[in-house]
């Protein structure tokens, strides 16, 4: 490792100042329901003013990368990424201008307003593959201080597991201390999970495990094999579409699991994804908002919630695929995808080098997800997902292979 990278991989002060902003913001609205939390002095008041922080940081860094890299950029991903992140602007612009409907504070203090327009902005961060590892130990640090928080707090959030899911896909390269640490950690945390009837976030956890095993195998570069996941992962929630609108049943109706519908019907108990789907499409149809959808402030009527708990607008379904759909129409969720799958098939096709293939496969399980949950929110995960995304579509040097991964990941946690 050469002294020169080294010391730009440490000095990245301004994107490191990013990452810990956000995952303040982030452990503060993800256990916002805790008492403990909601006791907190000038709470709100104080994650706005880092949240505001943070999105000057984010707008700053993204400009820098687009103006020192977007020579690289493919065309046609150039177009869909200014096309993605203006339709975006626009989104919030209109509800701010025409709708009169947004509170101006909450588009800089509260992390649902900003999916659709700070978001797709962090892929431009990504086209630096040296922040990769910075934010790799962010995340490190940030599981394991949410863990033993979720542990002493009784609520586990499911961003622990798709924590764990990040930092066990690149664990082969860790040094052997740390990636031994990690493993016990996540297999102590599954069974707390599966303890706790956390089933969902077990399951990231376990899916993170899974990319390892992958990663380590021989054929780990076997085109067919990358193809034939790629074709599996496509069609599979695809499927699960099909039997959500035709059946209202759930394919993971025993995986997701939650406590908060214990006295409704038996059927959505144990699964509260089955009637989100034909609600949103139910209400799609009676306002004809397929194309551009329904904004920023876009609600949905739920008989369901309005039965339950007198709710009968919600602001959003807990599905991503439903929440892009709802807020920004087809073309939102046309640009989306295409911009996630461009990059899947970039990372697990046209690369050879591991961890590019490993980042396609948490891409291709962020996927999958979004047709269950994955509802996106301001916050250090779905922050990580689009990074995620610059970086299959970043322009790697030829040195910039997997010993040079190793190497960084050795740099990382070596002691200072």
């Amino acid at each position: 490792m050469q002294k020169e990278e080294q010391i730009s991989l440490r000095q990245d002060k301004l994107f490191t100042a990013f990452l810990w902003l956000l995952s303040f913001v982030s452990l503060y609205y993800n256990y916002r329901m805790a008492s403990v939390v909601q006791h907190i002095p000038f709470g709100k008041g104080l994650v706005g003013v880092l949240m505001m922080g943070s999105e000057v940081l984010l707008i700053s860094l993204a400009i820098r990368a687009y103006k020192e890299y977007y020579v690289a950029l493919h065309p046609i991903v150039r177009i869909l990424i200014l096309l993605t992140i203006g339709y975006n602007v626009a989104h919030i612009v209109y509800a701010a201008i025409w709708e009169r409907d947004v509170a101006y504070l909450s588009l800089f203090g509260n992390p649902q307003y900003q999916p659709l327009c700070m978001l797709p902005i962090a892929l431009l961060i990504g086209l630096k593959p040296e922040r990769f590892f910075l934010l790799y130990k962010c995340v490190w640090y940030y599981v394991l201080l949410l863990i033993p928080m979720s542990i002493l707090i009784g609520y586990v959030e499911t961003l622990a597991g798709t924590g764990l899911l990040f930092l066990l896909a690149f664990a082969a390269y860790l040094p052997r201390k740390h990636r031994i640490f990690l493993l016990c950690y996540a297999v102590l945390f599954i069974l707390y999970c599966y303890k706790v009837d956390a089933r969902a976030t077990a399951i990231r956890t376990v899916m993170g495990g899974a990319i390892l095993l992958y990663s380590i195998t021989p054929f780990y570069n076997s085109k067919i094999i990358k193809v034939a996941i790629i074709l599996a992962t496509v069609a599979l929630p695809l499927y699960f579409l099909r039997v959500y609108i035709t059946t209202g049943n759930s394919v993971f109706e025993k995986a997701l699991t939650t406590s908060y519908l214990e006295n409704v019907e038996e059927e959505h108990v144990t699964d509260t994804r089955t009637f989100l789907y034909e609600e949103v499409i139910e209400d799609m149809n009676d306002n004809d908002a397929w194309i551009y959808g329904k904004g920023i402030n876009g609600t949905y009527y739920s008989s369901f919630f309005d039965k339950k708990d007198g709710l009968a607008d919600r602001f959003g379904p807990e599905v991503g695929l439903l929440y892009f759909l709802l807020k920004g129409g087809i073309i939102q969720v046309v640009l989306y995808l295409s911009l996630l799958l461009w990059a899947i098939y970039r990372c697990m096709v046209i690369s050879n080098e591991r961890y590019k293939i490993i980042i396609g496969l948490v891409l291709i399980s962020h996927y999958v997800l979004l047709f269950i949950e994955e509802v996106p929110h301001y916050d250090l995960y779905n922050i990580a997902m689009w990074i995620y995304i610059g970086l299959a579509f970043a322009f790697t040097r030829e040195e910039q292979d997997d010993e040079w991964c190793e190497e960084q990941f050795n740099l990382l946690f070596s002691k200072r």
